[in-house]
């Protein structure tokens, strides 16, 4: 059941506010091992037991002292809570952002440094227990 946030990490809930609206995406896919056709030309396909998660999102614009609030959160190896529309449910996982965090750009209006839009992706690194 949703709770009025979509993302917590390391126990941090990341307001719904930094979020564009709509780009909240959960995708979970299945994860291929081997995929081959036999000699009489059948299709197989084997998935590994569990399934490859990530999150992407986009922060919004936001000055320099909201980004601070935010950016030491993602580390090498993050505990996430999130929410999974599918399941209707939070999920709970161990991930890591491999392209960061840093804005593209930045705008420097009333002398305060204002950081254009940026996409985030999450990957799962490990799967830990539903919550």
């Amino acid at each position: 059941m949703y709770n009025r946030h979509l993302l917590k990490i390391n126990g941090v809930t990341i307001p719904n506010d930094f979020i564009v609206e709509d780009s909240y995406k959960p995708v979970e896919k299945p994860i291929i091992v081997n995929d081959y056709y036999d000699a009489e030309y059948n299709r197989h396909v084997i998935y590994a037991p569990n399934t490859d998660m990530t999150i992407e999102f986009t922060f919004r614009k936001m000055y320099e002292s909201d980004f601070r609030k935010v950016s030491d959160l993602f580390t090498e190896e993050m505990s996430v809570e999130y929410y999974d529309f599918k399941s209707g449910s939070y999920k709970h996982g161990i991930f890591t952002c491999k392209k960061g965090i840093t804005p593209g750009s930045y705008k420097f209006p009333s002398e305060r440094a204002l950081l254009n839009e940026h996409k985030i992706e999450l990957y799962r690194k490990l799967s830990l227990i539903h919550i």
